[in-house]
């Protein structure tokens, strides 16, 4: 029986081809799993994407998928905790100018 991630061979309706700029935010959630390569292997990452619930996993984009997966274990492994990282995301929004 397959999951909820795994949609190979279903109709899942067309594929979006249109070529987007990746967000700043992104780039650097990309550099930040690159550093903790040693903490958070790439297998680590795709299990706890998996491991998200169907409607997370539909609602969230490709790199909101990572970022979140990545969070979640930083968290459970005591790197950085929940509200910290809620603090420092804040931080992050107000200096990009966002709400």
């Amino acid at each position: 029986m397959r999951s909820h991630h795994d949609i190979g061979g279903m109709v899942a309706g067309p594929v979006d081809r249109t070529v987007k700029a990746t967000p700043a935010w992104a780039r650097l959630a990309e550099a930040l799993r690159s550093l903790i390569d040693s903490r958070y292997c790439l297998h680590e990452q795709r299990r706890r994407i998996e491991e998200l619930g169907p409607a997370e996993y539909a609602r969230l984009g490709y790199h909101e998928l990572r970022i979140t997966a990545m969070a979640k274990a930083l968290a459970e492994k005591n790197v950085i905790g929940e509200d910290e990282l809620a603090r420092r995301m804040d931080e992050l929004r107000k200096r990009e100018g966002g709400a």
